[in-house]
């Protein structure tokens, strides 16, 4: 996301509805979630990407000190959302959400395919 509002910015012509002050808003909304990044790239890195035990980090604080909440991953994925719609409104007047699928859509569409002959 980072990249995409670094090329509007030296770009303006890729999206030209957008002004630079609507790009630096959104990089400031993103900008503030940025912890709650942060402490789930450190999971990805030291934990989730190293399953191996072998190759573990060795912090048994990582969970403690990196603690992501159900309600700070929603945040973040309500404000990646609500910049990419804006992006995407500006460019070409439409929008595309990105929308979470949820357990029970997931085992709702295994039950259909399981009872197809």
């Amino acid at each position: 996301m980072w990249r995409l509002l670094d090329e509007i910015e030296r770009c303006p012509t890729l999206v030209p509805s957008l002004s630079i002050s609507e790009v630096k808003q959104q990089r400031a909304q993103l900008q503030a979630d940025n912890d709650i990044l942060r402490r789930i790239r450190t999971h990805r890195n030291k934990g989730i990407a190293h399953v191996d035990e072998r190759h573990a980090w060795p912090d048994s604080h990582l969970w403690q000190d990196n603690i992501v909440t159900v309600g700070g991953a929603k945040k973040l994925l309500e404000d990646l959302k609500s910049v990419f719609n804006k992006i995407s409104a500006a460019q070409d007047g439409r929008i595309w959400s990105l929308e979470t699928i949820g357990m029970k859509d997931t085992s709702q569409l295994l039950e259909e395919l399981l009872a197809k002959p």
